[in-house]
């Protein structure tokens, strides 16, 4: 009975014993089956999904996101589907209600917006002209929402979309009517001749040979080209001697290396504001005017500019890009919280009329960015009318990127060899994933106010006062720990 293992096994035993001193515990229902997946996923999903119903019931105004995804390996097609909404704190809460097999009569706008509808009904919620939805801007989305809810597009996948014509369109419809060329010849060869070396050099037994994995070009990644042209140019004198007497050889030798360096130093800041969207536990709606008209600036062309990046920036003309001090000015003058509020009528003009100031250290982020919310939050006193739009407005996200991480959960649990999950049972799984630790703390947050409400409201004699907690709520208390801990298990 000796070293680290054992001495570790045996202190979390002795803390496991001290934290459920009167709990009667089965071990064998805390161990999953080495077999299956877990035979407690129903119980802590079922436990988790009736904490978020109650929670639903509490919300005045959300915002759903939407998208669906076909899985490749199983060809089942699943409708990923997440909430966002502020509570009475201006905090903002992300949670994911599932992803659930399609299983509706087509594709259809009107068996989709069915869909979508019963899912919501589930969790005691219904879309209305208070309630948004986010999606991408596909043809089959805008007309699924386009009535009893106020839809705004993905800002990602518009972005993205550009950034497809601009390598792989010779020409777009603006309109039924007109036609517009994209006239990216320079760099849409350059990115055909790298995309089919990457395929060529993943289907063979080559790509073990190379310091770094290179990434097929994927249309549905967000600024997949970037992922795919700058991995290449990091290994591209490796290539040299891997593709000799291939051949790919020829097509290698047409590549101007310092070409492709252009471009992805171009399409960095694209990158960025990608990023930047698609933020699940911030506002990220109130940036994108202002990153769409950073980016239209960075793509004025300059006489140094070689012919690759002039054709791209003449196209690419409609994006977003980062800047926090663009941002910052956004802002206007912090005031007194406890001023009391005006009238409603004046609020606009004195908020307009408020002096500038920079100095908002209180309400930022580690990386220096602003926490709008907790700005509006300090003045609902000063501007009650104007942060309670406010709180409305932010608990939209930019993007649909909530449920598209989603579907890349699926990706990883879902593999060429691990098909006989059910879609049940994955449906389980990540909502779990995605839900429990969020719900774990607001229940943690809830217990702690009902326990200081019951504190303050509880007069404590000098002679004989005692405090004790009913037997049927402790007895509530310790099963629900014991869930909470059984699926903390499970998500390890």
């Amino acid at each position: 009975m000796n070293g680290d293992g054992f001495y570790n096994v045996a202190q979390v035993l002795f803390e496991a014993g001290s934290y459920f001193p009167h709990s009667s515990i089965q071990v064998q229902h805390i161990f999953p089956h080495p077999t299956t997946i877990s035979r407690g996923v129903m119980q802590i999903y079922e436990h988790s999904k009736q904490q978020l119903i109650q929670i639903c019931k509490d919300i005045k105004s959300c915002c759903v996101v939407v998208d669906s995804w076909s899985e490749k390996y199983t060809g089942i097609n699943y409708c990923g589907i997440g909430l966002r909404f502020t509570d009475e704190n201006f905090k903002l809460l992300s949670f994911v209600l599932g992803c659930y097999a399609y299983d509706a009569q087509s594709h259809a706008a009107v068996h989709f917006r069915e869909f979508v509808d019963s899912k919501l009904q589930e969790y005691n919620s219904q879309l209305d002209s208070s309630k948004f939805v986010i999606s991408d801007n596909e043809p089959n989305m805008l007309a699924a929402f386009r009535d009893n809810c106020q839809r705004i597009g993905c800002s990602d996948h518009y972005l993205n979309k550009q950034l497809q014509h601009a390598f792989e369109s010779s020409e777009i419809h603006l309109n039924k009517n007109i036609v517009e060329n994209v006239n990216c010849t320079a760099a849409q060869n350059i990115f055909s001749l790298v995309k089919n070396i990457v395929v060529d050099i993943r289907r063979s037994h080559r790509q073990q040979q190379q310091s770094m994995k290179l990434q097929v070009y994927s249309g549905t990644r967000f600024n997949g080209a970037l992922t795919m042209l700058d991995i290449f140019r990091e290994i591209f004198y490796e290539l040299s001697a891997l593709l000799t007497n291939t051949k790919s050889m020829d097509s290698f030798n047409l590549i101007d290396k310092k070409s492709v360096d252009d471009i992805c130093c171009f399409l960095q800041p694209f990158d960025e504001v990608i990023q930047s969207l698609s933020e699940d536990h911030r506002s990220t709606l109130h940036k994108v005017i202002s990153y769409r008209q950073c980016l239209i600036n960075k793509c004025e062309i300059n006489e140094e500019d070689s012919i690759v990046i002039a054709e791209l920036k003449t196209f690419l003309d409609v994006v977003v890009s980062k800047s926090k001090s663009l941002l910052v000015q956004c802002f206007d003058v912090q005031v007194d919280s406890t001023m009391e509020a005006i009238n409603p009528h004046q609020e606009i003009d004195v908020y307009l009329n408020s002096e500038f100031c920079c100095n908002h250290d209180g309400n930022g982020f580690e990386d220096g960015d602003i926490d709008i919310l907790s700005y509006w939050r300090e003045k609902q006193n000063q501007f009650s009318i104007l942060s309670f739009i406010a709180k409305q407005i932010h608990m939209i996200p930019a993007s649909n990127t909530t449920v598209e991480r989603l579907f890349s959960s699926t990706k990883n649990v879902i593999s060429e060899k691990r098909t006989n999950i059910g879609s049940q049972k994955l449906n389980q799984l990540l909502f779990l994933q995605k839900n429990l630790n969020l719900l774990k703390q607001l229940s943690n947050d809830s217990r702690r106010k009902r326990t200081i409400s019951m504190s303050s409201t509880t007069t404590i004699s000098s002679e004989d006062s005692t405090c004790t907690m009913p037997k049927q709520s402790k007895l509530d208390h310790e099963e629900s720990e014991s869930i909470s801990d059984d699926a903390e298990i499970f998500l390890d």
